[in-house]
């Protein structure tokens, strides 16, 4: 049951950033805490050049832990930052300080990403990529 129930958070979710990310300058990555991930392009195009691998996920003391591969698919450096939105098993965005985080990747290279649930109801999250911006 809890899986239907988050599967349909991530499926709301989904149908919502789809409609609001069309024409933005930021690429996401939605995955919920089964692993499973959704790619949703804007105009930045960065995550065209990257790449998530081995996702994993597990709850320590009720909170979601993630953890997964960047893979730079290019050969040439690449320069992003990359913030995370976290949501309940309903897709309901939870209050959380969105910060950006600058990052940079030779080419073809990796880097591992983790990431703790803010609350004990996170269920799902969002990546969200960019191009950096220099006035932050």
């Amino acid at each position: 049951m809890r899986k239907t129930l988050s599967l349909l958070g991530l499926a709301l979710l989904l149908i919502s950033t789809g409609c609001t990310s069309k024409g933005t300058s930021q690429d996401t990555y939605v995955g919920d805490e089964y692993g499973e991930i959704q790619k949703i392009e804007g105009v930045s195009a960065i995550s065209s050049k990257l790449e998530i691998t081995n996702v994993r996920s597990e709850r320590r003391d009720g909170r979601l832990h993630v953890q997964f591969e960047l893979h730079n698919t290019k050969g040439s450096n690449l320069a992003f930052e990359w913030s995370v939105d976290w949501f309940d098993d309903n897709g309901f965005r939870i209050d959380w300080p969105h910060n950006w985080t600058p990052a940079s990747m030779t080419g073809k290279g990796y880097t591992t990403v983790s990431l703790t649930g803010p609350t004990l109801e996170a269920s799902g999250w969002r990546l969200n990529v960019q191009k950096p911006n220099s006035v932050r």
